[in-house]
C-alpha cells in the first residue's frame, strides 16, 4: 500500500489508464456530504489502481481508472460571477426542455453550452412517447402504464429505477403535446412532413393495443421529425431532421421567460459547500472561468460519453471483447480532446461532487441493424455459415445475437410474400414505418426491379430510418433459385448448401405452425418461396457503440445520490447523464425512446427544480 496521501491524478499514474413517480416537486431533498477528494492508492496484481478515500475506505469511485482529478480553480481565475436559481450544464434535448419548464415555474435559469450558438447541433429525429393526446386522437391507445413498466424492467433484467421509468411513461405524452403545440404556434412549417411511426393496420387491426411480437410488445407514439422527403442518402443521423429547429424554438421561448444561455462555455466543476452543491464553474472558449451560483439546483445535462475511450473500456467491456474476437481493436484511438460533446464530462462532474455511476452491464445504442430496407421485419436471418441463429421477431435479442455470430456477413431473406412479413413488423427502432405512405410506395416500386437486376442487385429505398447515413437505400438481391441468390450475397462452398438447407428447414417449421428451433411466434412464420429476395450486411462483429446510455445514480426526482444513497443537495442529472433508465440493451418498445426519455427527463426535472 502507498502510505502517503495522493491526489487522484497522482494515484492513477501508478496503475495507468486503461404525474411524478417520486416525491412531490416542492419537497426539499436531504443532504449527503461528499467525502474528501484527497485519496490513498493501492495497486492490484492486474496493474489497476484502487483509490481509497482519505479515511482509508473504499468508495464507488475507487476503481474509476478514467475519472482523473477534479480541476483546481482559484477564485482569482474567475472573470465573471453569475447568480441564478437553476444552473443547467448542457443544452441538448434534456437541458433545453429543463430550461423551459424551470423558467415556466418562475425560476431564474442559466444554461452552459460548450458548443457555440452558430454550431449547436441537436442529435436525432425520433421522439418516443406514450399516450400523448396527439396519438390518442389518431385512435391509438391509451396503453396500460404498468404493462409498459413491466416490459421495460424485463428487458433490462430489473436493473432500472421504476420511478424514473414511470416519470417517462406518464409524462412523455404531455411533454410531446406541449412541444408540438409550441412549434405549431411559432413555426408550423416545421411540422409539414412530421408523422407518427405506425404499424400496418391491415395486420395490426386493434389500434387500442400494442403490437405483440411474442417476447415483447411495441407501441405507437414515436414522433418522426422529418423535413422534405428526399431521395438522396443522408450524411449523419437525422441529417434532414427538423428537431434542431424545433428545439431552438423551445430555447427561444425559455429565453423570453428570462432564461440565459452561455454558449461556448463548458462546465468543468461543481461547487460544493458544506455538502451542498451551490453552483458550477464554466470555462469559456477564450480560457476564462465564470462562476455560476445556483440557489436551488445544478442540473447535469451534458450528454453521453462515447467520445471518451477510457470510459468506453470501463463500461462497455462486452462490446470491446466481442469486437476483438473479430479482429477489431475497439476504443483504441486516443480520446479526442477537441470533442465538444459526449465526452463524459458531466459524469465526471457528478462523481467529483460525490455521486457515482450506475453498476453495469450498461446499455447502448449499438451500430447493429437488420440488413435491408425493411429494418427489423420478422423474416429469416442467416449467418455467414448459412445457418439460422435467432428468433427474428425479438428485437431485444438482435444486437447480442448478431455480435456473437461467426465473423463475416449475415442476411435477411424474404420470399415472394415479402410484403406480408413486412406488414407484421412492429414500431421498434428500425421498424418499417407505415405511417409515411410515400416511403411505402417507394419501396414497393423499387422491389419490382430487384430480380431482373441479377448479380448487381437493386437499390431499394427504405421504409424505416430513412434519413441516416447509408441507410436511405439498400442494395437488394433477388433470384428464382436459392443457390444463385446465395452466390450473389457472397456465400461460398459449404455455406451455400447450408443456406439452401436452412430455408428448407425453416419452411418445415412454417408448415408445422410451431417454431421449435427458436420460438418465434406463429404469426410471423411465413414460407420463404420463389422469387427470393435478400439483403446482406458484411459488418457482423463490429457493432460499435453509437450512443452510451449509462449515467449517474439518482433518485426518482433526478437528484444525484451519494455513497450513502442519500440525495446530494442541489445536484441533479438528466438525459444521458442520468443512470438506471436503461440496462443491457436498448429496448425495442418503440423507436426514439432514448431521445424521448431525455426530453421527458428535462421536462419533469425542470418542474421539480423550478419549484424548489
Amino acid at each position: 500500500m502507498v502510505n502517503e496521501q495522493l491526489t487522484r491524478r497522482d494515484a492513477l499514474k501508478l496503475g495507468g489508464l486503461t404525474a411524478l413517480a417520486g416525491a412531490g416537486m416542492a419537497a426539499m431533498a436531504g443532504c449527503s456530504s461528499p467525502k474528501s477528494k484527497t485519496a490513498e492508492a493501492t495497486e492490484s496484481s492486474t496493474g489497476e489502481t484502487t483509490i481509497l478515500e482519505a479515511d482509508g475506505s473504499v468508495s464507488a469511485r475507487s476503481h474509476y481508472q478514467w475519472l482523473g482529478s477534479e480541476p483546481e480553480i482559484d477564485e482569482s481565475q474567475v472573470t465573471e460571477v453569475v447568480d441564478a436559481d437553476v444552473v443547467i450544464l448542457g443544452s441538448g434535448h434534456s437541458g433545453t426542455q429543463c430550461a423551459r419548464t424551470a423558467a415556466m415555474a418562475g425560476a431564474k435559469v442559466v444554461v452552459l453550452e460548450s458548443q457555440t450558438e452558430a454550431n449547436q447541433f441537436y442529435y436525432g429525429e425520433d421522439i418516443g412517447t406514450f399516450n400523448s393526446q396527439y396519438v390518442q386522437n389518431m385512435g391509438y391507445g391509451p396503453y396500460d402504464e404498468m404493462e409498459i413498466l413491466a416490459q421495460l424492467q424485463r428487458t433490462a433484467a430489473y436493473r432500472l429505477n421504476s420511478e424514473l421509468c414511470l416519470n417517462y411513461i406518464r409524462n412523455s405524452g404531455p411533454m410531446a403535446d406541449e412541444f408540438i403545440a409550441l412549434v405549431q404556434e411559432r413555426q408550423p412549417e416545421l411540422l409539414t412532413n412530421m408523422n407518427i411511426q405506425q404499424p400496418c393496420t391491415d395486420f395490426w387491426t386493434d389500434k387500442s393495443q400494442p403490437q405483440d411480437m411474442g417476447n415483447y410488445k411495441t407501441y405507437v407514439g414515436t414522433f418522426c421529425m422529418r423535413s422534405e422527403i428526399l431521395d438522396e442518402v443522408a450524411t449523419g443521423v437525422g441529417a434532414y431532421s427538423t428537431i434542431g429547429d424545433c428545439e431552438t424554438l423551445v430555447r427561444q421561448y425559455a429565453e423570453e421567460l428570462g432564461a440565459e444561455w452561455y454558449f461556448g462555455t463548458t462546465a468543468v466543476k461543481a461547487i460544493v459547500e458544506d455538502g451542498k452543491v451551490t453552483g458550477a464553474y464554466g470555462k469559456t472558449t477564450d480560457g476564462n472561468y465564470i462562476r455560476f451560483n445556483a440557489s436551488k439546483a445544478v442540473v447535469i445535462a451534458m450528454g453521453a460519453f462515447q467520445n471518451n475511450m477510457e470510459m468506453m473500456k470501463e463500461f462497455y467491456r462486452e462490446s470491446w471483447e466481442l469486437q476483438a474476437k473479430d479482429g477489431v481493436d475497439a476504443f483504441s484511438d486516443p480520446t479526442d480532446e477537441s470533442a465538444t460533446r459526449d465526452t463524459g464530462m458531466g459524469h465526471k462532474i457528478g462523481c467529483w461532487a460525490g455521486g457515482r455511476m450506475e453498476a453495469g452491464p450498461a446499455a447502448s445504442l449499438a451500430n447493429v441493424s437488420a440488413p435491408g430496407p425493411f429494418g427489423f421485419a420478422p423474416t429469416l436471418y442467416l449467418n455467414s455459415q448459412g445457418k439460422r441463429f435467432m428468433n427474428e421477431a425479438d428485437f431485444n435479442a438482435i444486437a447480442a445475437q448478431v455480435q456473437r455470430q461467426p465473423k463475416g456477413l449475415y442476411c435477411a431473406l424474404y420470399g415472394a410474400n415479402y410484403e406480408e412479413i413486412v406488414k407484421r413488423g412492429g414500431t421498434n427502432h428500425g421498424g418499417t414505418d407505415f405511417g409515411q405512405e410515400t416511403y411505402v410506395a417507394q419501396w414497393k416500386e423499387d422491389m419490382t426491379h430487384v430480380v431482373e437486376a441479377g448479380a448487381d442487385g437493386y437499390l431499394v429505398r427504405h421504409g424505416c430510418l430513412t434519413e441516416r447515413a447509408n441507410m436511405a437505400q439498400t442494395r437488394m438481391y433477388g433470384a428464382n433459385d436459392l443457390k444463385t441468390l446465395a452466390g450473389y450475397l457472397g456465400y461460398e462452398g459449404e455455406a451455400v448448401q447450408n443456406f439452401v438447407d436452412s430455408v428448407a428447414a425453416y419452411n418445415e417449421l412454417v408448415a408445422s405452425g410451431v417454431d421449435t428451433q427458436y420460438g418465434k411466434k406463429s404469426d410471423f412464420l411465413l414460407p420463404i418461396e420463389a422469387p427470393y429476395y435478400a439483403a446482406v450486411d458484411t459488418s457482423v462483429g463490429t457493432g460499435a457503440t453509437a450512443l452510451t446510455l449509462a449515467g449517474l445514480v439518482t433518485d426518482g426526482n433526478y437528484n444525484v445520490l451519494g455513497d450513502d444513497d442519500e440525495p446530494i443537495e442541489g445536484l441533479y442529472a438528466i438525459g444521458n447523464c442520468c443512470g438506471q433508465r436503461f440496462a443491457l440493451t436498448y429496448p425495442g418498445i418503440l423507436a426514439g425512446n432514448s431521445m424521448g426519455q431525455a426530453m421527458t427527463n428535462g421536462y419533469v426535472c425542470g418542474k421539480i427544480v423550478g419549484n424548489l
